[in-house]
């Protein structure tokens, strides 16, 4: 336990890093492949919520589905999970330096991450970099950084606030 608790912040940026170098290689594979790949995820939630409320997802709208789920499980809480990831990954890095510090640098990485990975993709058979992606992969990693972030100024805040009242 000792091993864990003081390589945490080390740790954190292998699963960081991992992450990362898992949102670049999705953006490699083909089209058809990514196609797949999102169309067995979708039609595994569609079934699950027609058997909830059946033929809540029919023929008329099994595709707008299909685009929301990518768009949702694809790109959104891949990049939130990067995001919360990359807040706990840096702030313990950088504890010692002013938030700002560890803010800026995870956000630089959610950036770089979201506009490689849509780059890549103008040069991958029937893909497309679009630059909606790119700010749903912001907005899902930035949400949880700025919470992040907000939730230590105000302990932070707090601490100081207290600790003016005891002198």
């Amino acid at each position: 336990m000792n091993f864990f608790r003081k390589n945490i912040k080390w740790i954190l940026l292998g699963f960081f890093v991992l992450l990362n170098i898992f949102i670049i290689l999705e953006s490699t594979i083909s089209g058809e492949i990514s196609g797949e790949q999102s169309s067995q995820f979708s039609n595994l939630a569609a079934e699950f919520i027609n058997t909830l409320k059946p033929e809540t997802i029919n023929f008329e709208n099994v595709e707008q589905f299909h685009g929301f789920i990518r768009k949702f499980f694809g790109h959104f809480l891949l990049f939130f999970g990067d995001g919360l990831l990359g807040f706990f990954t840096f702030h313990l890095l950088l504890k010692e330096k002013p938030l700002y510090v560890g803010f800026s640098i995870a956000s630089a990485c959610g950036l770089f991450i979201a506009v490689s990975s849509e780059l890549i993709q103008l040069l991958i058979p029937e893909r497309a970099g679009l630059l909606t992606d790119v700010l749903i992969d912001l907005l899902g990693y930035m949400i949880p950084l700025l919470l992040g972030y907000l939730i230590i100024l105000i302990i932070d805040h707090r601490k100081n606030k207290s600790s003016q009242i005891s002198e």
